[in-house]
């Protein structure tokens, strides 16, 4: 067995994978370190790259968690 397929714990109709061993990766190492910074706001949530440049936008509708519900999107004074 290289992998398990098991439901999701936050979304019922979602998945997830866990790989157990290295052959469901692309290369045998990895291809550089990267850092990403999240940033939430009025608009939703954005993930950040500065190098290589990237960037991934999720905008609130996105996010049905019902725990969000009371979540403070807006953010100052």
């Amino acid at each position: 067995m290289e992998a398990i397929r098991y439901r999701s714990a936050r979304d019922p109709k979602g998945a997830n994978i866990a790989l157990l061993t290295c052959r469901g990766f692309a290369k045998a190492k990895p291809m550089g370190p990267q850092t990403w910074r999240i940033r939430l706001g009025a608009f939703g949530v954005q993930a950040i790259c500065e190098f290589p440049e990237k960037r991934i936008e999720f905008s609130r509708t996105a996010f049905a968690d019902p725990r969000l519900v009371g979540l403070r999107w807006e953010r100052g004074p």
